[in-house]
């Protein structure tokens, strides 16, 4: 198999492995370890292929509101303090750290959007996470 290198201009991936109700046990739960490997592994995967073969590829992460928790103060900006609340909006925080690390050490141009209530009427106003209960 032939890899192609400097194939790409842009890749932008989203995704998340969403639970219905996630319980705040689930914070504890060998669960927990399941969803955070599931989320990692492919975006570190992309990252990587990335820096291995297409270095100037720049690479768009689409995250969520739910980095916010509840936030202090209407609007939110990006200057917002972020204070995730549930498993979601925490895995979201860390796929844009990621994307972070991987600007810093490898200047892999990334970018990371955070999406309001893009997907349909019930998830207006949640700024926790879906599905996510106190």
């Amino acid at each position: 198999m032939r890899i192609l290198t400097n194939c790409f201009c842009q890749i932008i991936l989203m995704f998340a492995l969403i639970v219905p109700v996630l319980p705040v046990s689930l914070i504890h739960s060998r669960t927990h370890g399941v969803i955070f490997i599931s989320t990692y592994r492919p975006f570190y995967s992309v990252l990587e292929a990335i820096r291995k073969h297409s270095p100037s590829c720049k690479f768009i992460s689409i995250s969520s509101a739910a980095v916010y928790g509840n936030p202090e103060v209407l609007p939110v900006s990006e200057s917002s303090k972020v204070k995730p609340l549930s498993p979601y909006g925490w895995h979201k925080h860390y796929t844009e750290m990621i994307c972070g690390e991987f600007y810093t050490y490898f200047k892999i141009p990334t970018c990371s959007v955070r999406i309001f209530s893009a997907y349909g009427p019930d998830c207006a106003n949640n700024f926790s996470g879906i599905g996510f209960r106190k």
